[in-house]
């Protein structure tokens, strides 16, 4: 057994007025290493208000592999998850995607995929995306369907 890193991701729907700060502050009183979406991905959000946080521990493990944990390994995930989501819950979050960290895995590669470690891909995607929402504007603009 190693000690291992095990995360999870928090969500937050914008629409919704979650209390981000609030569930950022009581997942580290219950001693849980917490890290929020850097704003520099904020342009790639379909909702601009929604937000993420990735919430660590640590977990002696047999591997970093999910489906090679033991059933008393699974079970501890799955005792994190389910206090994170308690905490989440009560702040208009949602928990998802826990388990042991890749290596070389890097923070919210799971939300990202490989723009989180490349910042010139990640500069063209946020210009491909306001590329197509000016054109989708203009069209809405020639339609009639906006002012």
């Amino acid at each position: 057994m190693t000690k291992m890193m095990v995360t999870g991701l928090v969500s937050f729907s914008g629409e919704l007025d979650p209390d981000v700060e609030g569930a950022m502050a009581e997942l580290r009183r219950h001693g849980f290493g917490v890290v929020r979406m850097p704003e520099k991905f904020r342009p790639l959000l379909h909702l601009p208000r929604d937000d993420f946080v990735e919430v660590a521990t640590t977990a002696n493990l047999s591997s970093d592999d999910y489906d090679k944990l033991t059933a008393h390994e699974r079970k501890i995930i799955e005792e994190f998850w389910g206090k994170v989501r308690a905490i989440a819950d009560r702040y208009g979050g949602d928990a998802d995607n826990f388990g042991p960290v890749q290596p070389g895995e890097l923070p919210f590669a799971i939300v990202f995929g490989e723009l989180v470690s490349d910042d010139a891909k990640l500069a063209a995607e946020i210009e491909k995306r306001d590329d197509e929402m000016m054109i989708a504007v203009e069209r809405a603009r020639a339609w009639g369907r906006l002012d």
